[in-house]
């Protein structure tokens, strides 16, 4: 198992935080994901056999944040649709609604 930080711009509240842990949490290979909102950051465990770090930062930015490593090795833009862009979609089943 190998442990990530993934830093994650645009979180706003607990349902952007639920909404990022849940798609974590669906990637194949990850044991674990704790999202924290006051750190703008993930802390993911996951078996790199199954995932690589890309799959990770892709669950991130499909989710509508933008998401990059520790190393900033891989920096992805958000979609639009991310919790408080003004785009009216709501992210996570509550998030900023």
């Amino acid at each position: 198992m190998e442990t990530l930080i993934i830093k994650i711009d645009g979180m706003h509240c607990g349902g952007c935080v639920t909404a990022v842990e849940k798609a974590l949490n669906h990637v194949h290979g990850v044991q674990s994901a704790a999202v924290s909102l006051e750190a703008g950051q993930a802390t993911v465990t996951y078996d790199p056999t199954y995932a690589s770090t890309a799959d990770l930062v892709s669950a991130v930015v499909a989710t509508g944040y933008s998401a990059r490593t520790n190393a900033e090795l891989e920096s992805v833009p958000a979609q639009a649709g991310q919790c408080g862009s003004g785009s009216g979609k709501s992210k996570g089943g509550g998030c900023c609604s």
